[in-house]
């Protein structure tokens, strides 16, 4: 699978971005569904998640497949796929993928 970007605790970067969730003086930007709302907790870093606000981009009329665009690219990838699938993103891991799926 891909690298993903973490930040020196994955507890800290989860904590920060359920501030900017939790906070009121956001809640004007956010989307009316749960879904789409959650999908917004998984932007990372916290600072670009306080930007996308900032310049209107999460907003309150957003769909989920906007706030899925938003989200870094392995983390889209895995979302997208079925559930019990195995994102591929490139050919030394999809050998690998077929190796244990006895392909």
């Amino acid at each position: 699978m891909g690298v993903i970007a973490m930040s020196a605790t994955p507890t800290e970067d989860s904590q920060s971005r359920k501030e900017v969730i939790s906070n009121a003086c956001h809640w004007h930007a956010f989307p009316p569904s749960f879904r789409t709302l959650w999908e917004l907790t998984q932007i990372r870093p916290k600072q670009r998640l306080l930007e996308l606000i900032a310049k209107g981009e999460i907003n309150s009329a957003m769909t989920r497949e906007e706030a899925v665009a938003l989200r870094p690219v392995d983390v889209r990838v895995c979302a997208a796929a079925p559930l019990g699938a195995v994102a591929a993103p490139n050919a030394s891991t999809a050998t690998a993928n077929a190796e244990i799926a006895g392909v």
